[in-house]
């Protein structure tokens, strides 16, 4: 009996030893910022706005997501600026960001350089509506992406569309902005849902 319990807490141990690295890598993801500072601040603004001290990582995405669901407006146009930053709120982010750079906990990309507007107007097509969220889920730390295909409606018809996915706990999740925007009804049919989920599969075609 004692041999037994004795071999239980090595064992447990030895878990404990191989699962931490795992973990650190999971909890200490690097955010990822746009190359322009206004755009950072803007998004800290939005943070600000949908987010309270003492979230999880998960509970602030999934806040962003129905942040911008509400307040992002479909458009083939830009439409006047909603999110305005001051002079001494981009000082501000400028000095934090500077911060965790020296720390390596933030790297820099200018893939969505043609859509950093829009996220100062919250509004564009389902492209747009899809690249602010990817810019804010990883400032957030998410790696995440977009996807085209074809939106299914109920009656059968479809159009070419853009989405989301996010990498939520190693394993990938389906984010559709702008059709949940369309349908604030049926918001949660298009939030973190997987491939195989039937009712993203009944909307969603690659």
């Amino acid at each position: 009996m004692k041999s037994l319990k004795k071999n239980g807490i090595i064992l447990m141990i030895l878990l404990l030893l191989f699962a931490a690295p795992m973990f650190s890598l999971q909890t200490k993801a690097k955010a990822i910022y746009t190359r322009s500072a206004k755009i950072n601040a803007a998004v800290e603004l939005i943070l600000d706005k949908c987010t309270i001290e003492g979230m999880s990582k998960e509970q602030k995405l999934k806040a962003v997501y129905f942040y911008l669901v509400y307040n992002m407006k479909y458009t083939h146009g830009h439409k006047s600026v909603k999110i305005h930053v001051k002079k001494k709120h981009l000082k501000m982010v400028k000095a934090q960001t500077k911060e965790l750079k020296k720390a390596k906990r933030v790297k820099f990309s200018s893939k969505f350089k043609h859509r950093y507007r829009n996220v100062l107007t919250m509004s564009g097509t389902c492209f747009d509506m899809s690249a602010v969220f990817c810019i804010i889920a990883n400032h957030l730390g998410y790696k995440a992406g977009l996807c085209s295909g074809s939106y299914i409606s109920s009656g059968g018809g479809s159009c070419e569309h853009w989405w989301n996915y996010v990498v939520v706990d190693g394993e990938k999740r389906y984010f559709d902005v702008q059709a949940a925007n369309a349908m604030k009804r049926s918001k949660y049919k298009y939030f973190n849902k997987k491939k195989n989920s039937r009712i993203w599969r009944k909307h969603h075609s690659r």
